[in-house]
């Protein structure tokens, strides 16, 4: 390959810091790199020191893909070198970059939680950062729409690592808690404050989700997996990289800056946080707690009603009239939900997954999943590793 269709990009993106959402952004990035085989990428904090002052040898760079700056989005202009911003919160105009849309996350995230039925829906987030302040907005507009009520929560960022931050943060989330009557749904920016909201949660003798539901911005699975596994929103980093090479690969072709790109959210890592429907009789909430605790069981509605010492008509009708289905449907719902979770892990088999979730065997469990959604558990899987 002739040295002049090499295109050279550098990727200043803080690799080395431990947030998963960098990786998957690199991960689109080079996604897109192994496609095109004329690029060459360089991982490079600062690309503009690189040219600047060690002249144009091989550190020079024909664009740039970068969690940016200010000053660097300037540096770079100056030198005519093309760079796609991924960090929303210093996007500024006239600059080009690909972003998590912070619409559709506001909606997804409210729908999720107006999905199960709460009527306090509340949004912890710092309202310095521009994504989670654009997202708030948008997620009370959806929980005012459903003449639900909405409990707004700011609070100051800051480095958990820094005692005295940790000790006014979980300050802030206690007077938080005891504020709010269950049940609940919040949906907090960061993974640390949900987790530490639901250790505060545990403390008082609150459930977790049945008195307060609790969704994560962002999917941090150290912090979201330990149990109980913190529901998350996919923000489809990959995506946002995977866009923003094509997009630098159009600009240093010679289209001009300025282009933005609003990736979507592919939805909903429902877990243990939030999958529970939200109800106010004290009898139905014990059944549905009776029953996400034992999914992996064969459950009978006569076993249940024996666990809560009410006659079993008595819990089917205050069941129906509670959410508007039978146990049945409400079980099958939530193996299923554990079902497509479990099925997003490839180290799962579905043997396996119908003895975790209830099912007598793979075929009753294949059978269940084409009636009730529409494909197989295998098309399910292979459409969701594509995605």
């Amino acid at each position: 390959m002739a040295e002049k269709q090499i295109k050279r990009v550098a990727i200043a993106m803080e690799i080395e810091e431990p947030f998963p959402h960098h990786a998957d952004v690199f991960a689109g990035v080079q996604r897109y790199a192994r496609e095109h085989p004329n690029w060459r990428c360089r991982i490079d904090q600062h690309p503009t020191y690189a040219m600047r002052e060690r002249g144009s040898g091989e550190a020079s760079y024909d664009g740039v893909i970068a969690r940016a700056w200010p000053a660097l989005g300037a540096r770079l202009k100056k030198l005519g070198v093309p760079m796609v911003n991924v960090k929303y919160q210093s996007h500024a105009e006239g600059m080009s970059g690909v972003y998590q849309d912070p619409v559709a996350l506001g909606q997804i995230a409210a729908d999720h939680l107006i999905k199960r039925g709460f009527k306090r829906i509340g949004y912890m987030y710092d309202p310095e950062e521009r994504m989670p302040a654009k997202m708030c907005g948008v997620f009370r507009e959806r929980v005012l729409e459903e003449e639900r009520e909405f409990i707004e929560a700011p609070f100051e960022g800051g480095d958990v690592t820094d005692l005295s931050y940790y000790i006014k943060i979980e300050k802030t989330l206690k007077r938080f808690i005891d504020s709010l009557t269950p049940p609940v749904a919040i949906c907090f920016h960061r993974p640390f404050n949900a987790r530490l909201a639901i250790q505060l949660c545990q403390s008082k003798g609150l459930h977790v989700p049945q008195d307060v539901s609790i969704l994560s911005y962002q999917d941090l699975k150290p912090v979201v997996e330990i149990s109980p596994q913190i529901s998350s929103i996919d923000g489809n980093y990959d995506k946002v990289g995977y866009e923003a090479a094509a997009m630098l690969d159009r600009m240093m072709s010679g289209q001009r800056n300025g282009e933005v790109i609003y990736v979507p959210s592919r939805g909903i890592h429902a877990r243990e946080s939030t999958d529970y429907y939200a109800v106010e009789d004290s009898l139905v909430a014990d059944a549905l707690r009776y029953i996400s605790e034992n999914l992996s069981k064969k459950l009978r509605a006569e076993d249940i009603a024996y666990e809560l010492a009410v006659s079993v008509s008595t819990l089917q009708k205050r069941f129906a009239k509670a959410i508007g289905r039978g146990m049945g449907e409400e079980i099958l719902r939530l193996r299923l939900s554990t079902v497509k979770v479990m099925l997003a892990e490839p180290e799962h088999t579905v043997a396996r997954i119908a003895d975790e979730t209830g099912f007598a065997s793979a075929a009753v469990l294949i059978h269940a999943f084409k009636r009730e959604l529409g494909m197989t558990p295998g098309e399910y899987r292979k459409r969701v590793t594509a995605e």
